[in-house]
């Protein structure tokens, strides 16, 4: 199963590993699902992870600069990074700074799109589109089937 982590549920999974994102992103690691990103989604996380509130989140949870360098690694050699040509998005979302992750959902097509962002993706009505409360359930659920 391809799955696209938005950069929230990402930063959240390495900062909280306790919560559905701490699981969605635990349960990557172990190769329970495949992990779609691209290079716009990598750089986004990069510059994410110096965001002085998400600095002070994830040194609180105890991950040190050299594993944040490490997880981006990690990601860009085991994720399938695909590269958006040519995507026709169904609709243009509210806030621009979303194209690049509906383009690697419809790129890689993908069967989920994981996200926070309720106010513009969730809101999109997309049913690929689901919160990390709700794929963390279903990864459950495969598991017990």
């Amino acid at each position: 199963m391809k799955v696209v982590l938005d950069t929230n549920v990402l930063i959240s999974g390495i900062g909280r590993s306790g919560g559905p994102p701490g699981r969605i992103f635990d349960a990557w690691l172990a190769g329970r699902f495949d992990l779609v990103t691209s290079e716009p989604l990598i750089d986004e996380l990069r510059g994410a992870l110096t965001y002085p509130k998400v600095r002070r989140l994830l040194l609180a949870a105890g991950v040190l600069d050299q594993d944040l360098r490490d997880y981006v690694e990690i990601l860009r050699i085991k994720a399938i990074v695909v590269r958006p040509v040519d995507i026709q998005l169904p609709m243009v979302p509210a806030d621009l700074k979303d194209i690049p992750v509906l383009e690697a959902l419809l790129a890689s097509g993908a069967e989920f799109l994981v996200t926070g962002d309720k106010k513009h993706l969730l809101s999109l009505g997309m049913p690929q589109i689901v919160t990390a409360a709700d794929f963390a359930a279903r990864l459950k659920a495969f598991d017990a089937a």
